[in-house]
């Protein structure tokens, strides 16, 4: 791969926001510096700061201007995303010691698979999202396996309303795994010119270790290879990390996760 796909890949990884489309009720802020992604909820995790490049001499007054950007939307409270491209060196140090707090999980290993997979288990089926009656099933797993139900009636009564729109969107693509018609994992893609992005995969336990994630993967991988760009892109947690590097994938390199809280 060139520098310059490389590089492209890297971006994806460290600042998907700036690829995903933008839903109602959320703010994306494309600045030099800094890309700032406000999501439909005054949450971490539903707002983050990626793509950090700073100077020591303006950190400070760029945490100001991104906490001004977020009151304007009634957020509190942010996730700065800092990969190891990220200026300067050592800025995760300089954000803790202004006040931020390691997230949980506090890092993600990025990772990379430039060659096809392992075909997956035969009796594991994957479709993609087409129907609001999967898109509920999607969101009640990674509702589920990301120990997020108290969001879920929520989340459910938001794609009654919005699913269909969501679902048009050709960019991002969402899948469930079935074994004997019961859906067991779910996973999504985002699938740019540089790459796909893959995102929360995630399988039921009383479904793991039968290759229900590796089916998502491959799956994945197949629809990127069908749009012209063979190459996948992962941010990676412990769980995954070692079933990811069995099926190919390669680290990358590194983001930090800190939590910013402010009035």
């Amino acid at each position: 791969m060139s520098n310059s796909n490389n590089a492209a890949l890297l971006t994806l990884a460290e600042a998907p926001n700036i690829y995903e489309p933008i839903n109602e009720g959320e703010h994306l802020l494309i600045e030099e510096g800094y890309v700032l992604f406000l999501g439909r909820g005054d949450d971490p995790g539903f707002n983050s700061v990626q793509h950090l490049r700073l100077s020591p001499t303006t950190i400070e007054a760029t945490i100001a201007e991104i906490h001004d950007q977020a009151r304007q939307h009634g957020r509190h409270a942010l996730t700065w995303e800092v990969a190891s491209s990220a200026t300067p060196a050592d800025l995760v140090e300089r954000l803790q010691a202004l006040g931020m707090t390691p997230a949980t999980p506090p890092l993600a290993v990025v990772m990379a698979l430039h060659t096809p997979p392992p075909a997956p288990p035969s009796e594991i089926a994957v479709s993609r999202v087409a129907s609001i009656a999967d898109f509920r099933a999607y969101v009640t797993i990674t509702h589920e396996v990301f120990g997020m139900m108290d969001r879920l009636d929520a989340e459910l009564e938001r794609i009654d309303r919005e699913g269909a729109k969501d679902l048009a969107q050709q960019r991002f693509v969402r899948y469930i795994a079935w074994i004997a018609d019961e859906p067991v994992a779910a996973a999504s893609a985002l699938f740019t010119d540089a790459g796909v992005m893959l995102h929360s995969g995630s399988t039921r336990p009383s479904a793991r270790g039968r290759g229900a994630y590796r089916a998502l993967v491959a799956a994945r991988w197949n629809d990127a290879v069908a749009r012209g760009t063979p190459v996948a892109v992962t941010r990676a947690g412990p769980q995954s990390r070692p079933i990811l590097r069995q099926v190919g994938f390669q680290a990358l390199t590194e983001i930090h996760f800190l939590v910013d809280r402010f009035d």
